[in-house]
């Protein structure tokens, strides 16, 4: 087959690949001529890896000049790379169509898909889901491709024993073995992966015609694709060829690699399946070293390794035999068990910055966790500290993302208030303003238009909805302002225009941007200059150009669905800073870490399920199913993780970390750390308490726990008039009053405020009032539907609300039928004499005076005696607290009634006090006396009020937070008087400090 033994070695586990690589060839090729190297050609997985084949010859070569190899890629061949290989193949590039641009591709497939939906009545999905399915069928297409494979085998894949399911499976598949090989044609265009391979075929051909002249070296490849096999077998067939393979195992007893078939999650499982496709023996392959010496760890590691079916070979092991031989081979490892991943996180950005404490020593995390890389960089940020990350950031992070997806989510969500104030905060925002200008506009709109409930929905609704607001009389929204809001809707109205008159998506996308410049622009800085800059802006400027110049295919979409299918469009997007990392720290996905090797490996998230990553099911064929027809099997993928572990573990220095719970679940450490300590008996430890630093490193010294406030404003600052409700504030709580009253704060309303429970209150009050106010029908059905009428006008910026047409109204309606009825029921013994009508009087001898605004005061016809009535549509006060005192509002009217305090009454016995509890469900309604000694109420209430009075006109007399939390309840001011922070006992005592009050008075 080859022309000579075949030119293929092997680099051991246990040392740097491409440093080992460089140090080689520079003594193989470099040896009486200096410029042999430039001579050389060297092949590599990736790019990644040109970059880490390039840095370890500089690193060797020391601070001698040299003349670099060329250095290529295999995974990313390019028709410039392939002329760059062989200037004999231009003519076979030409016959060869172009790929298909990548969203062309994804956009076609997307359309196919929802045409099958259609076509074939099955569920409706959302485009977004649509172009995930669509990037599925890419990928299912490139594994075919890459592995060579043909469809006509998926015509009889289905036997009678499979499920129905997988029919409809391989139904669905006819858009890429009937449809979309109709659409290349037409396009004339090809896959991806089918070029690659016939660029890579034609590279082989041309070489079988003129060989290279000098030396060709494939190094680091495990030759997992068919394409890279072909190429491996070529150059090994080459005069002046080399092979260089990651770690093959030399050591293992021919049983265990001749097993190795069968247990394709094994680490060398690749390294024999490519061996067996070159026909060559494991005898062949030599060391590139010159020598087989490896170190004990690496034994170690491959004794750990062992196919299942060798584990037999355990009992006569060194390192079961031997404790001080296991202690030697695990030297420089260490394995660090945290309890979280936060902890797992701060653990190792402590070891990766304790090692910038030696000058020239490199550090480098290797993890297939995303999330456990994105916390580590955030911690290193605290050391001021940027990491270079190979796998980048998701654009959807950056500002610029961030920009597009709200302006996005605006239209989606019609202009609600909260994403169209959440869109207008972001620091892009201008429209040309100055800064001061535009800020103030925002925060404007926050507080006058947007906050309370929602306005209609849409640009029209918001519009007119802020237009009243310049006219409201208490806090008015500044013209100045509206003016600003409405140059923003005049401007993001030809998007909603677009999407209304059914542009297509690439149409709509366009105007899209060319509006978010627009807004992006400020008086000193173009739009397009802010959203495009720097790395993040670039790479999304490339992504949104190739949406609009690739997806012209896709239809029309509303704004609703528009927004998703943006934002899945943009989630794959990464950005990878050209500057600014830290030269002396990495973070490496597994892949990557393969070709390179720093001073200090962190192997993190070493979790079953993360690392080897649990097997996912094929979304389109069986096991079985995939044996059939040809593809690897899914294991496989576990084979090259454990590789690439086996790889980096037999570094000299190496930490494996791992955390108990991550997101609140238990966790499973990996098979090969349970296999680690299985073999040894022991895990390593580390010989530095990292765990405990990691404890150590947010804990502050002593502090001093905060204490209730205890504000003691002067006498002469505090209120000398309160309504009868704020007497109850002030028994209950006396913070509140402080906050409300003294310091004049209130509580906004939130944005897009949903209806309370007060809400409904206030309405169902607006209501009973107008009913017994105006003139009209009072009895019977008619006055029902009285009360219903006025009902839906007081109700009618509610009733589009879902929630209150479905729960609110229906209550409304019954307590209608019912206070009709008992209005007439009462007619003709008593007389409303005072419908929410205002009492004031002065306390004499104490300068306070208190008022009240009574829902209701009847009067009986025999007696002449005042019954005071109160609506509560919650929960009234038990007879207990009224007596108690802290419920004194309706004794207290009472007190006013006898005080002459309403206009319209004259003093006189008070019969009753009663609350009315307005239910609306089963029971309607119910009427509750709390106190039958109203006289007695009466007076104690008085009595309270005025001790209440003089014991507060002491300056030492603190306005307590929640003096009384069982009743209390939640204060809208707790937040203020930082109430969760020592009412569980950090602060001081509450009661000691009621002590003190009550001592005072």
């Amino acid at each position: 087959m080859f022309p000579s033994r075949p030119d293929i070695y092997t680099i051991s586990p246990d040392l740097p690949f491409a440093d080992t690589l460089a140090e080689g060839m520079i003594e193989r090729f470099q040896t009486g001529h200096e410029f042999a190297l430039s001579d050389c050609l060297i092949l590599v997985p990736n790019r990644r890896a040109v970059r880490s084949v390039r840095e370890a010859f500089i690193k060797v070569a020391g601070r001698k000049p040299i003349l670099l190899p060329s250095i290529r890629a295999i995974g990313d061949v390019d028709e410039e790379e392939m002329e760059f290989l062989s200037s004999d193949i231009a003519f076979d590039i030409a016959s060869i169509p172009p790929s298909i641009r990548a969203k062309e591709r994804q956009s076609l497939l997307m359309v196919q898909v929802e045409r099958w939906m259609k076509l074939n009545q099955r569920i409706d999905l959302a485009p977004a889901q649509s172009w995930r399915l669509a990037g599925e069928l890419m990928r299912f297409m490139d594994q075919v491709e890459t592995e060579g494979l043909s469809y006509e085998g998926l015509v009889d894949l289905v036997a009678e024993d499979f499920a129905k399911h997988w029919q409809i499976t391989l139904d669905f598949l006819k858009i890429i073995t009937n449809f979309w090989p109709a659409i290349l044609e037409e396009a004339g265009q090809i896959n991806p992966a089918a070029r690659r391979d016939k660029l890579m075929k034609a590279l082989i051909r041309s070489w079988d015609k003129k060989p290279p002249k000098g030396p060709v070296l494939v190094a680091g490849s495990t030759g997992t694709i068919p394409a890279t096999r072909a190429l491996i077998k070529a150059v090994l067939k080459l005069e002046k060829g080399w092979v260089i393979l990651p770690g093959i195992d030399q050591d293992m007893s021919r049983e265990a690699w001749q097993s190795l078939s069968a247990h394709p999650s094994h680490p060398q499982h690749v390294m024999h399946t490519l061996l067996d496709s070159l026909q060559l023996e494991r005898e062949d392959v030599l060391e590139w070293q010159g020598t087989n010496d490896i170190s004990l760890k690496c034994q170690l590691m491959r004794d750990v390794m062992l196919p299942s079916s060798a584990l037999g070979e355990w009992q006569n092991s060194p390192w079961t035999r031997d404790k001080a031989q296991a202690q030697a081979a695990s030297q420089g490892l260490s394995v660090l068990v945290c309890p979280t991943r936060r902890e797992e996180a701060t653990t190792i950005a402590l070891i990766m910055r304790e090692t910038l404490e030696i000058a020239g020593k490199t550090a480098a995390l290797v993890t297939p966790d995303r999330l456990l890389a994105t916390h580590v960089k955030s911690i290193l940020k605290r050391w001021d500290i940027r990491v270079d990350d190979s796998a980048g950031d998701p654009a959807t992070i950056s500002q610029t993302g961030a920009f597009l997806q709200l302006f996005a989510d605006l239209f989606a969500a019609d202009f609600s208030p909260i994403t169209l104030l959440a869109f207008l905060q972001h620091p892009f925002m201008s429209m040309e303003m100055l800064r001061s200008d535009y800020r103030q506009f925002v925060r404007h709109l926050d507080r006058y238009v947007l906050r309370g409930p929602r306005p209609t929905s849409g640009l029209v609704g918001l519009k007119k909805y802020a237009a009243q607001k310049t006219s409201d009389k208490r806090h008015p929204f500044p013209k100045k302002d509206y003016r600003s809001l409405t140059l923003f809707i005049e401007l993001v109205e030809p998007i909603a225009l677009a999407f209304d008159q059914g542009h297509r998506f690439a149409d709509c996308l366009k105007e899209f941007i060319r509006v978010a410049e627009k807004l992006a622009t400020s008086p000193d800085q173009e739009g397009a200059d802010q959203l495009w800059r720097g790395d993040a802006g670039e790479a999304l400027a490339i992504a949104i150009s190739d949406m609009i110049s690739e997806c012209q295919s896709l239809p029309a979409y509303p704004a609703f669905e528009f927004a998703p299918l943006l934002k899945e469009m943009i989630k794959r997007e990464t950005i990878r800073p050209k500057f600014g990392a830290h030269p002396r720290l990495s973070i490496w996905g597994t892949m990557e870490a393969r070709l390179q090797r720093t001073d200090v490996m962190v192997l993190g998230s070493v979790n079953e399920g993360t690392w080897p990553a649990e097997t996912q099911a094929d979304p389109w064929m069986s096991r079985e199913m995939r044996h059939l027809f040809g593809l690897p099997a899914l294991d496989r993928k576990i084979g090259q993780s454990a590789h690439d572990f086996m790889q980096a573990i037999c570094a000299d220095t190496v930490y494996i970390s791992r955390a108990e719970k991550v997101d609140g679940s238990p966790t499973v450490p990996s098979r090969w750390l349970l296999r680690l300590e299985a073999l040894l008996g022991f895990l390593p430890e580390a010989k530095k308490p990292y765990l405990l630093w990691a404890e150590q490193l947010d804990q502050v010294g002593t502090y001093e726990p905060v204490q209730p406030p205890t504000p003691r404003p002067p006498v002469s600052a505090r209120p000398r008039e309160l309504s009868v409700t704020q007497v109850e504030t002030w028994m209950r709580d006396p913070y509140t009053l402080y906050a409300s009253k003294i310091l004049g704060l209130s509580k906004l309303d939130s944005v897009d405020a949903k209806p309370s429970a007060a809400d409904k209150g206030t309405l169902i009050h607006a209501c009973l009032e107008r009913f017994l106010k105006e003139k009209g029908a009072e009895t019977g059905q008619a006055g029902v539907d009285r009360l219903l009428s006025i009902g839906r006008e007081v109700f009618s910026a509610y009733l589009l609300m879902p929630s209150v047409y479905a729960f609110w109204w229906p209550r409304f309606e019954q307590i209608a039928g019912w206070f009709v009825a008992w209005q007439e029921e009462r007619r003709g013994k008593i007389n409303p004499v005072a419908i929410e009508e205002r009492g004031l009087v002065e306390l004499r001898g104490l300068n306070f005076k208190l008022k009240a605004f009574a829902d209701r005061i009847d009067q009986t016809i025999q007696s002449d005696a005042y019954e005071i009535i109160d609506y509560k549509t919650g929960q009234p006060p038990t007879p207990k607290r009224v007596l108690a005192g802290y419920a004194p509002q309706l004794p207290l009217e009472g007190f006013i009634i006898q005080q002459g305090g309403f206009p319209s009454l004259k003093p006189g016995r008070i019969a009753s006090l009663t609350y009315i509890h307005l239910k609306g469900g089963l029971e309607v309604a119910e009427s509750k006396r709390p106190v039958k000694d109203v006289e007695g109420a009466i007076l104690q209430a008085e009595e309270g009020l005025r001790h209440l009075i003089e014991i507060f006109d002491q300056r030492e007399t603190p306005y307590l937070a929640s003096p009384r939390a069982d009743i209390t309840g939640y204060g809208e001011y707790d937040q203020l008087a930082r109430v969760k922070e020592w009412q569980n006992g950090l602060g001081a005592s509450l009661e000691s400090i009621s002590r003190e009050g009550d001592e005072n008075g």
